[in-house]
C-alpha cells in the first residue's frame, strides 16, 4: 500500500466518521423536540376594591314638620296661680331630616335633628385579571437508561492512524 492509498483511506474513514456524527446528531435533536411540549400556565389575581366615604358636615336635603309633640315642663315657682312643682304641656314640633348624596341616603326624625357624621361603606369591587403563559416544559419522567453503541472509528496505534471498529457501554440517569 502506497502513500496515496493511505491518505485516500484516512480521508475516507473521516468523512464516514463526520458523516455519523452529523446524522446521529440531527436524528437525537428532530426525537429530542418532540418530548418538549408546551404547557399553559394561568394566572389569577383578584384585587379587593373598598373605598369608605366618609361626609364630616352633611347638609340637609330637604325638612319635613310630623308633628306636635306635648312635653311636661316643670312650672317656675313664681307664677300665681301654679303651685311650685306642677307641669305644664308644651307643644313641640317633630321634625324628619333627610340627607341625600349620589353615594348615600340617610333620614333622622326627632326635636332639633342634625346629623354629625356620616360613613358609607359602598358595595365591595372584586377586580380579577388574568394573564396566560406558554412555557415549554420537558414531558419526560425521570429514568434510568442503559445504552450500548457501536460504530467505525480512527484509532492511533502509536505509530499511524488505523480504521476500526469501536464499542462503548454506559449508564444514564434521566432527571
Amino acid at each position: 500500500m502506497t502513500g496515496c492509498e493511505k491518505l485516500v483511506q484516512a480521508v475516507f474513514a473521516a468523512l464516514l466518521l463526520a458523516t455519523c456524527c452529523i446524522s446521529f446528531y440531527g436524528i437525537g435533536w428532530v426525537v429530542g423536540r418532540k418530548s418538549v411540549r408546551p404547557e399553559i400556565i394561568e394566572r389569577h389575581d383578584t384585587t379587593i376594591i373598598r373605598r369608605p366615604i366618609h361626609v364630616a358636615a352633611p347638609e340637609p336635603a330637604s325638612r319635613l314638620d310630623l308633628h306636635f309633640i306635648l312635653l311636661p315642663v316643670v312650672v317656675p315657682p313664681d307664677s300665681a296661680d301654679v303651685h311650685p312643682g306642677d307641669t305644664l304641656a308644651v307643644p313641640v314640633m317633630e321634625e324628619m331630616v333627610s340627607y341625600e348624596n349620589e353615594d348615600y341616603r340617610a333620614v333622622v326624625a326627632g326635636i332639633r335633628p342634625r346629623l354629625v357624621s356620616l360613613d358609607v361603606w359602598p358595595k365591595t369591587i372584586y377586580a380579577t385579571s388574568e394573564s396566560k403563559t406558554v412555557v415549554a416544559r420537558d414531558v419526560r419522567k425521570p429514568r434510568i437508561s442503559f445504552g450500548l453503541t457501536a460504530g467505525p472509528g480512527i484509532f492511533w496505534d502509536g505509530t499511524a492512524i488505523r480504521p476500526g471498529l469501536g464499542a462503548t457501554a454506559g449508564v444514564t440517569l434521566t432527571f
